[in-house]
């Protein structure tokens, strides 16, 4: 319904695909055919209507599968299995952990209004970057982490991303953080 409502010409189109059960992300897969498909993760929601992990990533996969054969993957480098899976499009890595990936975050550290500060290392253009993210969680930097690199290969220099990356304060009513009276607040109601 989502690509059917796109307005001529559209330049890019993101698309979150959720799995639910068996199927779900494959169906989308076959109608989307993306150009670039980023994986956070192969884990363990909704593994009560897949019966297992192996049944849950082949559902996700499908939607390198079914992608450009000349396309982009990103993949977490932190995710034992995306690094085994044998994909056949360009493949960029990013990671937390590993510091052979592509792109990869260092120095991490919390600022005081529970945001995340980090180093992220570009090994294509070979150049370091200090960013900042105000959402909490390790888990968000991964997900800056890939949003940069995405930006990095779609032209955006890297410069500027992380100051747009900087601009984000999250979504109202999701991981807002408030000081009130020394009491630390976080909305999270959504």
């Amino acid at each position: 319904r989502n690509i059917q409502k796109l307005k001529r010409p559209t330049n890019v189109y993101l698309q979150e695909v959720g799995a639910f059960e068996r199927g779900t992300i494959t169906a989308s897969a076959r109608q989307l055919e993306a150009d670039m498909t980023l994986y956070t993760n192969i884990g363990v929601s909704h593994i009560e209507t897949y019966g297992s992990r192996e049944a849950l990533a082949q559902d996700k996969l499908s939607l390198s599968t079914y992608g450009k054969p000349d396309g982009t993957v990103f993949i977490n480098y932190d995710d034992e299995i995306l690094t085994a899976y044998p994909f056949t499009q360009n493949v960029i890595t990013y990671s937390l952990e590993n510091e052979n990936a592509m792109y990869f975050a260092k120095d991490i550290t919390i600022t005081e209004n529970a945001g995340l500060k980090f180093t992220i290392i570009d090994r294509p253009a070979g150049e370091e970057h200090r960013a900042e993210v105000f959402v909490p969680g390790r888990h968000n930097v991964l997900n800056a982490m890939v949003a940069l690199a995405v930006a990095d290969l779609s032209g955006v220099p890297l410069s500027g991303a992380v100051k747009c990356l900087a601009a984000f304060t999250g979504f109202q009513n999701r991981q807002q953080v408030m000081q009130k009276h020394g009491i630390t607040v976080i909305d999270d109601t959504y």
